[in-house]
């Protein structure tokens, strides 16, 4: 796999012998984003959809860059346009509903991901995404365990087991059930499965605490 420094330097490469390649441009915005440099990933993606021929994804991509600023309300806009050029894109609805749901509009993060789902039923961030919602929804009537678990379950299977973000999902939605052996034994995994010194062990750890104490986590 290329370093992503050295596929900063090969995609401009391309791009410097041909700067209408709206696939280059894409990946330059997503090895940018992956660096943490959301506003040089947003300044591709805007020049891929200058350029064209780049379908939803541009928009799609984009609409991350957006959400990992937090500007919640363009993000939408672009995941919007990017539903309106292909109305079958799922990762487009899911992502819509991640940024509804940091917007606290649960509903409408509720009514995209299940579309998305319908849409692909195998879609891992859609499974997760929904699954995370259902379980740790301040709105009651959006919580729903039994689904929670069930979707957690089927992304788990489908990473095989390796993503500790999807299993710290699952002990979630255990932990809304009430089952809390099992969300205990499930975030310790997680936490195994987490790298060495990353921030979210720390995460995962208070919620832990919060299972071991027999009490379902909320999003705030």
């Amino acid at each position: 796999m290329i370093p992503l420094k050295d596929a900063v330097a090969f995609y401009t490469d391309e791009l410097t012998r041909n700067p209408n390649n709206t696939s280059a441009l894409n990946w330059l915005g997503m090895v940018r984003g992956a660096l943490g440099d959301h506003d040089g990933a947003i300044a591709d993606y805007t020049e891929a959809i200058r350029v064209g021929r780049s379908g939803p994804h541009a928009y799609n991509n984009r609409g991350n860059a957006w959400m990992a600023k937090k500007e919640y309300d363009k993000a939408i806009a672009d995941f919007d346009t990017a539903i309106e050029i292909d109305p079958r894109h799922a990762l487009s609805r899911c992502n819509r509903g991640m940024a509804r749901r940091k917007k606290l509009d649960f509903p409408g993060a509720l009514a995209d991901l299940d579309e998305a789902i319908k849409l692909d039923a195998n879609l891992l961030s859609a499974l997760n995404e929904r699954s995370w919602l259902r379980a740790t929804c301040p709105d009651e009537a959006i919580r729903d365990g039994r689904q929670a678990v069930e979707d957690a379950t089927k992304a788990c299977e489908r990473a095989g087991w390796k993503d500790a973000n999807i299993i710290d999902t699952l002990a979630a939605a255990y932990a809304e059930l009430g089952f809390f052996e099992q969300a205990t034994r499930y975030q310790q995994e997680a936490i195994d499965k987490a790298p060495s010194g990353s921030p979210t062990r720390k995460t995962y750890a208070s919620r832990l605490a919060l299972y071991r104490k027999k009490k379902p986590y909320r999003e705030p």
